[in-house]
């Protein structure tokens, strides 16, 4: 891995002003109390006081032995902007190697937002659909040939609740899927991971 590519500092520091600005535009929202409650938002006061914090915090983890070796890292962190839209970022790591062959080491920034549609069958199962959207930046290096791989995904999760946080599984498409530079065989991909 050439660490010199990594992320200036500026970059970085930029994306935790823009989550710290949402989180100061968050403190100032005042609900109408006067607009009468739909089901809807029983549905997402109940979420809201499920969660005693905005921040949530997770990943995506993957590990494979065998002739195909594989490791991928995705710690995440978002803040729900909203009771139903949640922003944030994540860094993500990958090491793949097929038996004899080279190394393939992935690393890269990114930004996600997550749009919670309530479930009007909460009670019976305690689920959410959300709508995902995840912009990645990765270098990739394997042997002494390096390129970059940006992405973005889009697709539906579903988030299964658990308190505050819970697990999601979800089916994404990369709209910038180029056959050529992409370190993935298919431009669909599926996300597991959890957040607390």
């Amino acid at each position: 891995m050439h660490f010199n590519k990594m992320i200036p500092i500026k970059y970085l520091a930029t994306v935790f002003i823009i989550l710290f600005s949402l989180k100061i535009s968050y403190a100032q929202y005042v609900e109408d109390e006067e607009r009468p409650k739909t089901q809807l938002d029983n549905n997402a006061n109940r979420a809201s006081q499920e969660r005693s914090s905005p921040w949530m915090f997770g990943g995506n983890f993957f590990v494979s032995f065998g002739n195909i070796r594989s490791l991928m890292l995705t710690p995440r962190v978002g803040y729900w902007v909203s009771d139903r839209f949640l922003v944030g970022g994540n860094y993500t790591y990958i090491y793949h190697r097929f038996s004899g062959g080279p190394e393939l080491n992935v690393h890269g920034p990114g930004v996600h937002a997550m749009y919670l549609i309530p479930n009007p069958l909460t009670e019976v199962v305690p689920a959410d659909l959300l709508i995902n959207g995840e912009f990645d930046y990765f270098w990739a290096n394997e042997g002494d040939v390096n390129w970059q791989v940006p992405q973005l995904m889009l697709g539906p999760s579903v988030f299964f609740r658990q308190g505050r946080g819970g697990f999601m599984v979800g089916f994404l498409y990369n709209v910038l899927y180029d056959p050529n530079r992409s370190i993935f065989a298919s431009p669909w991909q599926y996300r597991v991971g959890v957040l607390f």
